[in-house]
């Protein structure tokens, strides 16, 4: 079964998770929530936990767009004081070295150059 372009990337992310876990045991935690009936829209795609800090992660395909709900959504983790991220295939090296640089060194400069990027999307 072929996957869809953002499934790919999604995929991608998750080989992102599993370099940092199999480096820094422990440092990163996270889930997909599952769309259904009863869930809340908007929902980032993956939840995570890195070293303490809360990161949302929406992935889409090249020229994916987010819905207005993503975004509600987005805003609402930044002002609770988590870093929120729409991630693009061109992305994928970026979102790396920031998740691997915020698991071995925490906040330490990681912040600036995620919450630069909040609400926008990396390409």
């Amino acid at each position: 079964m072929s996957k869809t372009p953002e499934g790919k990337v999604k995929d991608e992310v998750r080989g992102i998770f599993q370099s940092i876990n199999d480096k820094w045991p422990g440092r990163l935690w996270y889930c997909m929530p599952m769309g259904q009936m009863y869930g809340k829209r908007g929902v980032p795609d993956f939840l995570v936990c890195v070293s303490g800090r809360f990161v949302a992660i929406e992935t889409k395909a090249e020229g994916g767009k987010t819905t207005a709900m993503q975004k509600l959504e987005l805003r609402k983790i930044a002002e609770a004081g988590g870093y929120n991220l729409i991630v693009f295939p061109a992305a994928l090296e970026l979102l790396s070295r920031m998740l691997h640089e915020l698991a071995e060194f925490g906040d330490t400069g990681v912040a600036e150059s995620i919450n630069q990027y909040g609400h926008e999307a990396i390409r």
